[in-house]
């Protein structure tokens, strides 16, 4: 996924750019039919102006049959890159309980966990920064105020609620997807990501031609997911992620979905579909199609001009991934 664009979110850097993509796999033809072994095809796509959400597609190549790239992407693991903004990447796999997400704490090493530790101290605002309900926030204050507000005393406990929350959201994901996850209350109201994400769907209603049954698995639950975890750093700061991949076929295509539903601040969640088909001009080779979407609060989603601008950097981190993704899989 664009781990490292979780690091330029906010900055919102201007440049001229082609217009937003209406309509969505709007590539040309003759485009994707000259495609080079490691060139990459982008634009940015437009989105209901409901959602604040931001989303880009990209089309490419890679070496092997369609099923063996979607087993390699489902395997990939980015932390090997040291510019992909991934510090640890945990596959997990169909079978999710709370010992999965044991390596999974936080460190004031070399500053990485630091910010998300001084966090719990303020977790008593009612716009605090982390994603979290207001239960969750709760139960990890009581933790920091029952050792006497020390960071230190507090750190093995704070780690473990920490994996207790994770775990209970992806186990809640597993039984019945998006729609029950719990809230994130740390803007002062409630925020459903079911919300968000069917915002965006309604938004581009071509996506529901393809992908309808992952859609629904992903909104409602079912189709038997593939779990991982990760550490990933926003601006030099450590933040929990976790995630998890959805397949299905139709006819000679492949899809899959690589959907971030829990990051602990900054945004509410990630959304990657593929489309992977045969490429006509080589049997050898896979077209991959790629849509991303970040799902975003209103003040890092912005306006027109706020909107594009992430937009335009949005489109260059995940050009970025997809290179590391040619790197490993060619």
């Amino acid at each position: 996924m664009m781990k490292s664009f979780l690091g330029l979110i906010v900055l919102l850097l201007f440049h001229n750019a082609s217009a937003f993509s209406n309509d969505l796999r709007a590539f040309k033809i003759e485009d994707v039919k000259t495609l080079k072994a490691n060139s990459i095809l982008g634009k940015r796509v437009r989105i209901n102006a409901r959602s604040s959400a931001m989303a880009v597609e990209t089309c490419f190549l890679i070496n092997g049959k369609p099923k063996d790239v979607r087993a390699s992407i489902m395997k990939w693991d980015p932390s090997k890159h040291k510019n992909s903004g991934v510090i640890l990447h945990r596959r997990i796999g169909k079978g999710i309980s709370e010992k999965s997400f044991s390596d999974m704490q936080l460190t004031r090493a070399r500053r990485r966990g630091v910010w998300m530790l001084n966090q719990t101290g303020e977790l008593r605002d009612t716009k605090f920064p982390l994603n979290l309900s207001n239960v969750e926030a709760n139960e990890l204050f009581k933790i920091y105020e029952g050792h006497g507000k020390n960071l230190d005393k507090s750190l093995n406990d704070i780690n473990k609620a920490w994996r207790t929350i994770i775990a209970s959201r992806s186990l809640a994901f597993k039984r019945g997807g998006l729609n029950k996850l719990s809230t994130y209350d740390n803007s002062g109201r409630s925020t459903s990501i079911s919300t968000e994400l069917k915002k965006v769907i309604s938004g581009l209603p071509a996506l529901k031609q393809d992908f309808d049954p992952i859609l629904r698995r992903i909104l409602s639950g079912g189709g038997n997911p593939d779990f991982y975890f990760e550490h990933i750093l926003i601006q030099g700061d450590m933040a929990f992620l976790a995630g998890c991949y959805l397949q299905s076929e139709l006819q000679n295509k492949l899809f899959l979905s690589d959907m971030q539903f829990y990051v602990s601040h900054t945004i509410y969640g990630t959304f990657v579909l593929y489309q992977l088909e045969p490429y006509p001009e080589d049997s050898s080779k896979t077209l991959v199609w790629r849509l991303d979407i970040v799902l975003a609060p209103p003040i890092i989603g912005g306006g027109g001009m706020e909107r594009m601008a992430s937009a335009n950097v949005l489109l260059q981190e995940v050009k970025k991934v997809v290179k590391l993704l040619h790197i490993d899989l060619n």
